[in-house]
């Protein structure tokens, strides 16, 4: 190759930064000279080194460093069920011996020491990937990084969350959020429906499953980015219970495409040999990020017939091997959503999945199209006014209430809340650039199945759905909830703002909104003050303190500065080394609380 992968990345990096001033500037507007003064100096010096504090760092040298990884002794198998030998990485311990998989890889579900967090551990036998796509040894380790790439750059309420990585010799391993309400591909079966019959699951429900993945894809396709794998196994549902959430998962194969310039994804050869959905893809040399919208029309389909529009052919006849592609053209010549007619689907639905399933990508709408389709938006619309009213009516006490008072004190709660997250932001932007550092890095270790009402919120404000809020959209919300004037609610999405990007992704929205108490604020933490080889119950000199804030922010900090910081938390008129209760100390409380934690 004539560039490594990471070098790539670092260009890709070098350019978004030479970038971010100018943006900040545009982002900011008709503010006052003043006011960029004071981001500038109070943010900007500090958001350069605060992506340490992120559990990703990358290798100075090679990629992916290779690491001993040992396993489990035989008693130890023997209770978690496993059967032979399973390596697992330091700090994780095996829960269930194997929640799924396929060619070459394996799920387990392993419970993180350092957070008490139960997660999903998926490891991918780069031997058999190799030979599952016949592809050559540096190949497969080119498809692991690209999936640790497309991972690791992703925040996104509804694509699944990675949180680690190791890898030996032989595997990968990625450590992801657990998600435990199984793929539609399983929701489809559990239902057992007599062929020929319509699955049963509601339009709403449908809807809602459509609006989730299309959210998701809209985020990829906004970055430039295709997933290229829509199917009913590659969409989750976060729990078995609750309102549903989806997430999209395996980023494997994705890829990202440059569609003002009018270059297309490459590779159409590798992408058979991983089997897409979408025919665009078997017969086009190049594909956009509308190939995804084609195969996620496939998945409705299959929600609201039990079955695909059209079979794909193989060669000979035969049930799975190479495919027969006039054969599987001839076969789309039919009006693929004929059984939906059948299966007595509203005019709206049919209408949605025809547009997708559009075979010219030309005609086929965008993500974007698809999530402001009148049938979509009123579906979910529904059903989001059916769950209001009933948290309305548990409010009350579960009375008997008639559906107006019921819409009235769901509207009240909602109201509450977005007082609640509003008021959160504000009190964010107001915490020290080290209080706030630290808050992206513990919001890093929560999953989204903690952060469902974070993940509504923002949402809420995401009125271009790209998954990225603009400052602009942070000091709206600010101005209609709390009458908070526009320039501040830009000096509060500025202060939110951890890369200085121009723009808030959901976990830099989530550290801000986060409410972490207890044990597990203790382990995380823990696990930080570990980073920084601190021991979490001794008080502290000034000069190790000094140490442990520029190593967490990888940055210079001076003297005055962290007197002032120190003065901040400590609610005293001034902060002196010579009049702390202990001389020359600073105590354990005072450390906690600069660091943004206020007492265990």
């Amino acid at each position: 190759m004539k560039a490594t992968f990471w070098q790539a990345a670092r260009r890709l990096h070098t350019a978004q930064r030479s970038l971010c001033a100018t943006t900040v500037g545009e982002v900011l507007g008709d503010a006052t000279d003043a006011l960029r003064a004071a981001v500038q100096s109070e943010i900007a010096s500090h958001a350069a080194c605060i992506n340490n504090l992120t559990i990703f760092q990358k290798p100075k040298n090679s990629p992916f460093p290779v690491q001993k990884i040992s396993g489990l002794d035989s008693k130890r198998r023997d209770a978690t069920g496993l059967r032979r030998f399973e390596p697992c990485p330091e700090g994780y311990t095996f829960v269930d011996a194997d929640i799924g998989g396929g060619a070459f890889a394996r799920v387990f579900l392993v419970r993180n020491e350092a957070t008490a967090d139960l997660q999903a551990m998926k490891r991918v036998d780069r031997q058999k990937l190799a030979k599952h796509f016949q592809i050559s040894d540096a190949e497969a380790e080119q498809m692991v990084e690209q999936e640790f790439w497309q991972m690791q750059r992703t925040n996104h309420p509804n694509i699944i969350k990675l949180f680690d990585f190791f890898q030996d010799e032989r595997y990968a391993y990625f450590v992801m959020e657990a998600v435990n309400g199984g793929t539609l591909r399983q929701l489809l079966n559990s239902l057992k429906t007599p062929m020929g019959e319509r699955p049963k699951l509601t339009e709403g429900f449908i809807a809602e499953m459509l609006q989730h993945a299309l959210y998701a894809l809209r985020h990829l396709h906004y970055e430039s980015r295709i997933h290229k794998d829509v199917k009913l196994e590659n969409l989750m549902l976060l729990s078995s219970s609750g309102p549903p959430h989806l997430v999209l998962i395996d980023l494997g194969v994705a890829e990202s495409f440059q569609s003002a310039s009018g270059i297309m994804g490459h590779g159409w050869q590798f992408g058979l040999k991983i089997g897409f959905d979408s025919l665009t893809c078997y017969f086009r040399v190049g594909f956009d990020d509308r190939c995804d919208v084609f195969s996620l029309g496939i998945v409705a389909h299959q929600l609201f017939t039990g079955d695909v529009p059209y079979k794909v052919a193989y060669r000979g006849g035969a049930s799975y091997g190479p495919v027969d592609y006039s054969q599987t053209l001839a076969n789309m010549d039919c009006n693929l959503t004929a059984r939906m007619v059948s299966a007595g689907c509203s005019g709206g639905a049919i209408a949605l999945v025809s547009r997708m399933l559009e075979k010219d990508p030309s005609k086929r709408p965008s993500t974007l199209d698809c999530l402001g389709d009148d049938w979509l938006v009123q579906k979910c619309e529904n059903r989001r006014l059916r769950r209001l009213r009933a948290e309305g009516r548990h409010s009350l006490g579960g009375a008997a209430l008639s559906i107006e008072e019921e819409e009235a004190a769901g509207a009240e709660l909602l109201r509450l809340e977005r007082r609640r997250i509003c008021k959160a932001l504000v009190r964010f932007a107001k915490r020290t650039p080290l209080q706030r550092a630290v808050a992206f890095h513990l919001a890093s270790y929560l999953p989204v199945g903690d952060l469902r009402r974070a993940a509504e919120s923002f949402k809420r404000v995401d009125h271009e759905q790209s998954g990225h809020l603009t400052y602009g959209e942070i000091a709206d919300a600010l101005e209609e909830v709390l009458g908070l004037e526009r320039e501040h609610g830009l000096r509060v999405a500025s202060a939110m703002d951890t890369d200085q990007s121009g723009q808030l992704d959901f976990q830099e929205f989530s550290a801000a909104v986060a409410v972490l108490k207890g044990e597990r604020e203790q382990r995380l933490y823990d696990k930080l003050l570990e980073r920084l080889q601190i021991d979490p119950e001794k008080d502290l000199t000034l000069q190790e303190v000094h140490s442990a804030v520029e190593h967490a922010l990888r940055g210079p900090v001076t003297r005055e500065v962290l007197i002032e910081w120190l003065t901040k938390v400590a609610k005293r008129s001034h902060w002196d080394i010579y009049n702390a209760p202990v001389a020359g100390m600073v105590s354990n409380a005072d450390f906690r609380r600069l660091f943004g934690q206020s007492r265990v």
